[in-house]
C-alpha cells in the first residue's frame, strides 16, 4: 500500500500535477463541468497560461491555481480552496462570473469570445444543502440561459458520498491518501499517481508544502482573530506564529520568509 501524506488536494501538488500531467486537467473537465464529455487532450491545442515556477513560488500568487487554453476555442481556469477565505464567496461568484465574460472578449476583435470554464474545489461547505456540485450561468427570470460560453462550477468535496467517490476514480483522487487504490483504472490517472509520489519524495516540495499547512492554519487564526483586533494585527500575529512553528519544524528561513512575508533579518530574531 502506497501512503502519502499530500494528496491532491494540496494547492502546490494540484498545480504542479496539472502541469506535468495537462490530460488530468482535461479529464477533470470531463468529470466536473457539465456538457465536456466529448474533450479531447491535444498537445498541439493544449495551452497552459500560467506556467509554475517551482522556484520562488509564492503562496496564492495568481487569481486561480491553474488555467489552460484548448486553441482559441475553449479557456478553463481551476481553483483549489482549501480554507474558508472569509469573505462572501456566493457575492464573488458574481466578480468571477464578470471576470469570465470580460475575458472572453479579445481586445480589437469585434464579437469574438471563447468559450471560458471556471471550476472551484473547495474543502469546504459554501451552501446549506446537500448538493455537491453545481454550476452557475447567467439565465432570465424564465431560466433562459442567455450565456452559455461562459460558467462557474463549485464542488464542495465534503458533499460528495463515499460511495461517489469510490465509483469514480476521478473524484477519489480528492480524498485518497492511497495512491495504489487509483491505479490500474485509467493510464492518465497512473501518470497522476506517479507525480504525486514524487512530489511526496521531493524534499523540496515537502518543506513548501508544510509552509503551506502553517500558512493557510495561520490565515485561519488571523480571519479568526481579525473579529476582535482588525484583519492587518490578526495576520501580523499570525505570520510571526507561523514563522515560530516552522522554524521548530526545521523549515529554511528562505521558504519561511516566503510564505509568511517576515524578511530573513525578522526570521532570525525569533
Amino acid at each position: 500500500m502506497t501512503k502519502i501524506d499530500f494528496n491532491f488536494t494540496k494547492d502546490l501538488i494540484f498545480k504542479l500535477v496539472l502541469q506535468a500531467v495537462p490530460e488530468a486537467a482535461i479529464e477533470l473537465a470531463k468529470e466536473f463541468i457539465p456538457n465536456m464529455e466529448n474533450l479531447v487532450y491535444n498537445p498541439q491545442t493544449f495551452i497552459i497560461d500560467n506556467p509554475i515556477n517551482r522556484e520562488g513560488i509564492n503562496f496564492k500568487t495568481t487569481e486561480f491555481d491553474f488555467k489552460f487554453s484548448l486553441s482559441d476555442e475553449k479557456a478553463f481556469e481551476y481553483e483549489m480552496q482549501n480554507l474558508n477565505p472569509g469573505y462572501d464567496l456566493k457575492s464573488r461568484i458574481l466578480k468571477y462570473y464578470g471576470d469570465l465574460i470580460y475575458s472572453s472578449f479579445p481586445k480589437n476583435q469585434n464579437y469574438s469570445h471563447k468559450k471560458c470554464y471556471s471550476a472551484w474545489f473547495l474543502k469546504y461547505n459554501l451552501f446549506n444543502d446537500d448538493k455537491p456540485i453545481r454550476t452557475f450561468y447567467l439565465t432570465d427570470e424564465c431560466n433562459n440561459k442567455l450565456l452559455d460560453y461562459a460558467s462557474i462550477t463549485i464542488v464542495e468535496f465534503a458533499k460528495i458520498s463515499e460511495e461517489e467517490y469510490n465509483k469514480d476514480v476521478w473524484k477519489r483522487l480528492f480524498i485518497t491518501d492511497d495512491l495504489d487504490s487509483l491505479r490500474g483504472v485509467d493510464e492518465v490517472m497512473d501518470k497522476v499517481a506517479d507525480k504525486i509520489l514524487d512530489y511526496n519524495s521531493d524534499k523540496a516540495i515537502r518543506e513548501q508544502l508544510r509552509a503551506e499547512e502553517e500558512w493557510q492554519r495561520g490565515k485561519g487564526e488571523a480571519i479568526r482573530a481579525s473579529k476582535e483586533e482588525g484583519l492587518a494585527e490578526g495576520m501580523a500575529k499570525a505570520n510571526l506564529d507561523t514563522a515560530k512553528k516552522l522554524l521548530n519544524l526545521g523549515v529554511s528561513i528562505e521558504i519561511i520568509s516566503k510564505s509568511t512575508g517576515l524578511t530573513i533579518e525578522e526570521i532570525k530574531k525569533l
